[in-house]
């Protein structure tokens, strides 16, 4: 089979059996779709739809997104940056360096 052939299968296929899919991620425009599903590959959509309603108020639009928020409000993380990476030994490959 083709390539062509195989990506219409697939296409036919989901069609068929799955014609109704909708996205567990609540989002109102392609812009909070693409965030959403950026954060959604860091942790589960629950969390992502936690954090977004306050994300895309303080960052309504993409060029309003680049900008840091004037009001100096941090937002909640939505996956696991605060753990720090382990090393050898379950140890943060820093924690022996002095500041």
């Amino acid at each position: 089979m083709k390539k062509k052939e195989q990506v219409n299968y697939l296409i036919e296929y989901f069609q068929k059996n799955q014609p109704d899919v909708q996205s567990e991620l609540h989002y109102k425009n392609p812009y909070q779709l693409l965030v959403a599903t950026m954060l959604a590959a860091q942790c589960t959509d629950k969390r992502v739809n936690m954090v977004t309603p306050a994300l895309f108020e303080a960052y309504p639009t993409p060029v309003r997104g680049g900008r840091p928020d004037p009001a100096g409000r941090g937002q909640r993380g939505a996956g696991n940056a605060h753990r720090p990476a382990a090393g050898k030994g379950g140890r943060h490959r820093h924690a022996d360096r002095k500041s």
